[in-house]
């Protein structure tokens, strides 16, 4: 007989294993609408950054806390290179060829 833990553990381990398949189903469907994938690669990306925080948070192993200082300052850069753009004004018009 299973105790709570053991049968918790497979439990997870099989929402793991679905979310893997799910995953490498959608990896493989082609798709060519631009919203739908920058929405999927943000979702996961915020997933996974959650994930960075709440571990180097809870373990404070060098690995996830030095993966946090990586994510920042990556969207540190990105950032700066964002506010350093020249700001388009709405009302310009590309002239047509």
């Amino acid at each position: 007989m299973r105790t709570k833990e053991e049968t918790e553990k497979i439990a997870s381990a099989d929402d793991l294993r679905d979310k893997a398949l799910e995953a490498f189903g959608i990896a493989l469907t082609e798709t060519y609408d631009l919203k739908s994938i920058r929405m999927e690669m943000f979702r996961r990306y915020s997933e996974f950054c959650d994930y960075v925080l709440a571990m180097a948070k809870v373990l404070d192993m060098l690995l996830f806390v030095t993966m946090l200082n990586l994510l920042n300052t990556a969207r540190n850069y990105y950032a700066d290179m964002l506010a350093k753009r020249p700001a388009v004004k709405a009302d310009e018009t590309t002239p047509a060829k």
